[in-house]
């Protein structure tokens, strides 16, 4: 975490997380870090995913990524987005972690364009 710290050389106020907090950061760097690598958040909203993604991925320098502004309601825009992730994951071998906020539309939507595949 030092090392980060000391990378971005941040003149703001000190960053202090909770030992469950850092607990997940630690999993979720774990897990960012691993060859072929899988891994799905779930929580209510507010629980701090999003922001304990960004700094896991920070520690093991990997991309972060949200879907394009105004894709976030359309399961067709959704796909256009991973195409594009999967586009430089794959292809240019860049490590990327996608954070997708999903609703309960998007969230049938998807379990039914699994179910087709």
């Amino acid at each position: 975490m030092e090392k980060v710290l000391a990378k971005k050389r941040c003149n703001g106020p000190s960053l202090v997380l909770f030992d469950d907090a850092v607990e997940h950061v630690v999993k979720i760097s774990r897990v960012l870090s691993l060859e072929k690598r899988s891994m799905m958040l779930v929580g209510v909203g507010g629980s701090g995913r999003k922001s304990l993604t960004a700094i896991a991925s920070e520690i093991v320098d990997c991309k972060l990524c949200y879907p394009s502004k105004g894709h976030e309601s359309s399961l067709a825009k959704i796909l256009e987005d991973l195409r594009t992730v999967f586009r430089e994951s794959g292809i240019k071998g860049q490590s990327i972690a996608f954070i997708l906020s999903v609703s309960a539309r998007i969230i049938a939507g998807l379990k039914l364009f699994c179910a087709c595949i």
